[in-house]
């Protein structure tokens, strides 16, 4: 364009037209190439922000899909615990029933024994008794037997 003159002066408004021309070119060229940076700038940006976008979105749902296994959890360990509280509340009222029962047939029991005891003296000295008369009675049929005996020799 300046045809090898060297940075001299322009005189022509041909060379005028041409250089601002080129200059045009070449800025146009820059700020194209700009752009085209800029954009793929912006697009490696987006692509990032979306890629940092899809992470948070697969850590919040991993977040929401451990928080719902956690309250499954949750919900299944309060219905066993209201489940071990009826069993031992139910366990309780058997245990204190078992223990009134225990206490009735404790004395139900003593109250047996006692009469058990008591018949068993009864006994015992109603078989000394009967021992007593058993003797008594052998004592009197001797007797008898020795007076029968008597009176046939006195006849």
């Amino acid at each position: 364009i300046n045809s090898g003159r060297g940075l001299l002066p322009l005189n022509s408004f041909e060379e005028k037209a041409q250089m601002t021309s080129y200059n045009l070119i070449n800025t146009t060229k820059a700020v194209e190439g700009i752009e085209s940076k800029y954009n793929e700038i912006m697009q490696n940006e987006k692509k990032l922000y979306k890629e940092k976008n899809y992470d948070k979105k697969l850590c919040i749902e991993n977040m929401k899909a451990m928080l719902r296994e956690s309250d499954e959890k949750l919900s299944v360990t309060l219905r066993l615990l209201n489940e071990c509280k009826l069993s031992r509340e139910k366990l309780f009222i058997e245990k204190t029933t078992l223990q009134d029962e225990k206490g009735k047939l404790v004395g139900q029991l003593k109250a047996l024994f006692y009469t058990y005891n008591e018949q068993k003296t009864v006994l015992e000295q109603l078989s000394r008794k009967e021992k007593d008369w058993e003797s008594e009675r052998m004592k009197l049929k001797k007797e008898m037997e020795s007076l029968t005996f008597e009176k046939i020799n006195f006849k």
